[in-house]
C-alpha cells in the first residue's frame, strides 16, 4: 500500500490493523501519516497526540511474533495485554540475554 491508501484507510475506511497483511503493515511509514495528517488543521490536535504514543515496539513485537506465530500488529496486542512481567518470560523462554532483554524492555517504555 502507498501512502495515499494509507491515508484514506485512516481518514475515511478506518479498517483495523489486524485486516491488513503483513506485507501492508509493513508499508505503513508512521512518520510519513503523521506528517501529512498534522497539515490538515482539523487533525492537529490527533496528531499532536498520536506523536506521543510511543513506536518502540518493533524489535520487541518480533520476539513475540515468533513466540506465539502471529502478525507483528497482534504482537503488538500481545505485548500492551503482557507487559513487563509477562514479556520478560517470553524473552527468556526464548533464550534471550538479560543485557537484551532490559534493553528491549527500556525501549518499548514497558
Amino acid at each position: 500500500m502507498k501512502l495515499w491508501d494509507w491515508l484514506n484507510q485512516i481518514t475515511y475506511e478506518k479498517k483495523s490493523w489486524s485486516s491488513f497483511t503483513e506485507d501492508q503493515q509493513a508499508s505503513f511509514n508512521p512518520y510519513m501519516v503523521h506528517r501529512f495528517v498534522s497539515m490538515y488543521n482539523g487533525y492537529i490536535d490527533i496528531a499532536n497526540i498520536a506523536q506521543k504514543i510511543p513506536l518502540n515496539y518493533k524489535e520487541l513485537a518480533e520476539y513475540v511474533s515468533d513466540y506465539f506465530e502471529v502478525s507483528l500488529g497482534e504482537a503488538d496486542e500481545y505485548i500492551d495485554i503482557l507487559q513487563e512481567y509477562g514479556v520478560r518470560d517470553i524473552l527468556w523462554k526464548m533464550g534471550v540475554n538479560e543485557d537484551e532483554t532490559e534493553k528491549l524492555i527500556k525501549k518499548a517504555e514497558l
